[in-house]
């Protein structure tokens, strides 16, 4: 059998039975196998994978106090995908201007509720909904 996708690289795969193989090896055993080019199937991960572009996902800090709590929540999405840290220094109003004229598609603001509550508020820049979610949620 051979394992095809759509493309250049047309087999990324294949194997069969290999019935006689091992006599060569004095075992007279049936066998089947199977092979798989690893870089063939990376280059079209790599090709076809959906990634978030770094200056779209802005974590937002409120407060000196929530620095610390909005870099955890920006090192925790990290792990996933790229996004930015802004720590506090400006009011709300003008972090989100900034974030639309970035074309931020997402921003994640934190401040001292929630840090005490364990949580995130999100908002979608596009249709400005706003959502506070529980981190332990986003972490399932």
């Amino acid at each position: 059998f051979e394992i095809k996708t759509k493309g250049e690289q047309a087999s990324v795969g294949g194997g069969g039975r290999y019935d006689g193989l091992l006599n060569i090896y004095g075992i007279g055993a049936k066998a089947v196998g199977i092979s798989i080019g690893v870089e063939r199937v990376f280059q079209l991960l790599w090709k076809t994978k959906k990634t978030f572009e770094r200056d779209k996902i802005f974590v937002l800090s409120l407060d000196a106090e929530s620095d610390a709590y909005g870099l955890e929540i920006a090192e925790m999405f990290r792990k996933f995908i790229p996004i930015n840290f802004i720590p506090h220094g400006k009011r709300l109003n003008k972090l989100l201007k900034y974030v639309d004229e970035n074309d931020g598609r997402l921003a994640i603001i934190v401040g001292k509720c929630e840090k005490e509550e364990k949580t995130i508020v999100i908002r979608d820049m596009e249709t400005k909904e706003i959502k506070k979610v529980s981190v332990e949620k986003i972490m399932e």
